[in-house]
């Protein structure tokens, strides 16, 4: 089993395109799916035919009406799941999945006043993997990004950690922890995500 996970390209970072490596999408924000970014599209759609994932965890992606940037980069048969709690612009995360999804959830991690204006969340799905892989938990973490706001990270940690205790406490099940952890390695929501993951 292949995990790719797609980050916000960034463009004081290395760029990979030349080295064939599916590491960058574009920030939506900045790059609109206009001009700079159908170069990159193409770059990325032969990147994921070559790596031939069974899973992805797509961070900051693009889903409104007009416009689904997963889709846009994925085959037809790809099952995606989007975060429902976007912002203004449509960007947010989103799972995908060769595999077939059940129980899908999405946690609010809206857990103090001042996280209200960020798309913060947690979408969660059942894959049902075949043997002898078997079901798998996966969950792709979205916590607020300030430097500051490493409490409210501390309390969205503990959510999604308890719903996944929940989870294999009913049922054995791999779990696949994936997201966009903007925090300081030694800060107390990073060891909870390690925490949970073991």
């Amino acid at each position: 089993m292949l995990l790719v996970q797609l980050v916000p390209y960034r463009k004081e970072e290395e760029d990979y395109e030349s080295a064939g490596i599916c590491r960058h999408a574009p920030h939506p924000d900045t790059e609109p799916p206009d001009g700079a970014w159908m170069d990159r599209r193409s770059v990325l759609r032969k990147g994921f035919h070559i790596l031939q994932p069974d899973l992805l965890a797509l961070q900051e992606v693009i889903k409104t009406a007009e416009y689904d940037q997963a889709a846009d980069l994925l085959e037809p048969e790809w099952q995606i799941v989007h975060q429902q709690n976007r912002n203004m612009q449509g960007t947010g995360i989103s799972i995908a999945s060769c595999w077939p999804l059940r129980n899908i959830q999405e946690l609010d991690l809206h857990v103090t006043p001042r996280t209200g204006d960020f798309p913060c969340g947690t979408p969660i799905a059942e894959i049902m993997a075949p043997e002898p892989i078997g079901p798998i938990l996966f969950v792709n973490h979205f916590p607020n990004w300030q430097l500051q706001f490493e409490p409210e990270r501390e309390l969205q940690a503990v959510v999604v950690a308890r719903v996944i205790e929940e989870s294999v406490q009913r049922q054995s099940v791999y779990v696949v922890l994936a997201g966009d952890l903007d925090t300081d390695p030694a800060a107390a929501a990073s060891a909870s995500g390690a925490a949970i993951t073991h």
